[in-house]
């Protein structure tokens, strides 16, 4: 989808939700943009509705670039993965940490991702941050953290 080497940014995002929740529907229920951390209160206004799999939440979290004309960098982009527990645990989402572990493979491995992009995507944090009750219904959050070294489109 990409004409050069240089990203761009949102369709980026926009390429990657539609192409794992295509790839990956035994996986990921749904898969939208967000704006932003998934911390204290942000999930309130999210409508979390999974049945089974996960939803997926994908977010720039930073980009950052040394000085000079043309903006070679690095950019931090962060997965929400909420998941249902699983039955027989104590509140664990085992399907929810085996979506988040395919997510990773499938970032890692897919060459479609090394368009627009210069490097291969670095993941520095993948962890599951809370639990949130919404609807009388308890959610595992997980979060993956990868960066990627970027050659902006300044155009």
């Amino acid at each position: 989808m990409f004409e050069s080497k240089n990203l761009i940014v949102s369709e980026y995002l926009e390429s990657l939700c539609l192409k794992i929740k295509e790839d990956m529907p035994d996986e990921v229920f749904t898969c939208d943009i967000y704006a932003g951390q998934l911390s204290e209160g942000a999930t309130n206004g999210l409508n979390f509705n999974v049945k089974k799999g996960c939803q997926l939440y994908l977010t720039l979290d930073s980009m950052t670039f040394p000085k000079g004309e043309i903006l070679i960098g690095e950019a931090t982009f962060v997965l929400y993965c909420a998941a249902l527990p699983s039955i027989n645990t104590r509140g664990f989402s085992l399907e929810g940490l085996n979506a988040v572990q395919k997510i990773i493979g499938y970032i890692n491995e897919q060459e479609y991702f090394m368009q627009g992009l210069m490097t291969r995507p670095e993941f520095q944090l993948v962890e599951q941050m809370e639990n949130k009750e919404k609807s009388n219904r308890l959610y595992n959050i997980f979060k993956i953290s990868y960066r990627q070294r970027i050659m902006l489109n300044q155009s």
